[in-house]
């Protein structure tokens, strides 16, 4: 075997840094549509139905329930967003927050008809490594990269209506 040199070494050591920079995590996220529920990591399950509202018009309430197939498991670093959007602009985006049930997720939330028809709901999860802090108690520390799924409430309207 032939031993490089110091300035083969050191050039060798320069063009991993160099090509570390354009290095990217990858965040992937599915489009969910009817038909197509489910990812690599996880099936879901949308619910959407027209609930009456004490003093106010009729609303739709949107249900979903992540389920991790059998392999995965979720990470503790993950979150949903509302987002409610007027044609391509978005208006505002929502934190949703989460009830977990028996290692499923849950979210839901509730908007008027004219509303829901420019609205997309993001689920997103992020890689995580699990470490120590310096009093040895376990943390979890988010990384780049992960996995989730949108969907736009108006494609599974006639769906799941009820």
């Amino acid at each position: 075997m032939k031993h490089k040199s110091p300035i083969q070494a050191l050039f060798t050591v320069v063009l991993l840094i160099a090509a570390s920079l354009y290095a990217h995590a990858v965040m992937v996220v599915t489009q969910l549509k009817p038909g197509a529920l489910q990812d690599s990591w996880a099936s879901y399950d949308i619910q959407i139905k027209d609930t009456a509202v004490k003093d106010a018009d009729t609303s739709t309430t949107v249900v979903v329930t992540i389920s991790p197939l059998q392999d995965r498991k979720l990470s503790p670093v993950r979150g949903a967003i509302l987002e409610i959007l007027d044609g391509s602009k978005s208006v505002s985006e929502i934190p949703l927050e989460e009830k977990l049930m028996d290692g499923k997720l849950q979210f839901w939330f509730r908007l008027s008809p004219n509303l829901l028809k420019d609205s997309k709901f993001t689920f997103r999860q992020n890689a995580f490594a699990q470490s120590k802090n310096n009093k040895g108690e376990p943390v979890i520390l988010g990384i780049p990269g992960g996995a989730g799924a949108y969907f736009y409430p108006r494609d599974f309207l006639q769906v799941t209506k009820k």
